[in-house]
């Protein structure tokens, strides 16, 4: 069996002059990835003065659909249940799908907000940075 597939499409928030954030994702997902990159923008700023550092890198957010999926591209071990991981310079989370169980919008982005993982391992991303390495 060969590796299981992951984020394929993209899009990004910047301005331009080569910072922002970038979120894949698979299809069906492109609302979630949208949240994920507003939250991200309001996020980094925080992150990195947390963290005593403001990154000057894009941010890479892979959104994954299922915890296969999730683990198959982070390294995790079977049995983990981790909702974001950060590792090697991409951030990658769980789609709030998998994990809120609202069917209005308004109350996924709510729940989303509240409890996401995204500033925790925006503070990850910000640290390695900060010290040069993983």
């Amino acid at each position: 069996m060969g590796t299981p597939p992951g984020p394929t499409q993209a899009f990004a928030l910047g301005d331009g002059s080569g910072d922002g954030v970038e979120a894949r994702y698979l299809s069906g997902d492109e609302d979630i990835a949208r949240l994920v990159l507003e939250m991200a923008k309001e996020c980094q700023p925080q992150a990195g003065q947390d963290a005593g550092f403001s990154p000057d890198q894009r941010v890479v957010i892979a959104v994954h659909p299922d915890l296969t999926l999730l683990r198959a591209a982070s390294g995790g071990d079977r049995g983990q249940e981790a909702l974001g991981v950060y590792k090697a310079g991409v951030i990658h989370l769980l789609s709030p799908r998998a994990w809120i169980f609202e069917s209005a919008p308004e109350q996924l982005e709510q729940s989303c907000r509240a409890q996401s993982p995204l500033i925790h391992e925006l503070s990850h991303f910000a640290l390695d940075h900060a010290t040069g390495g993983d």
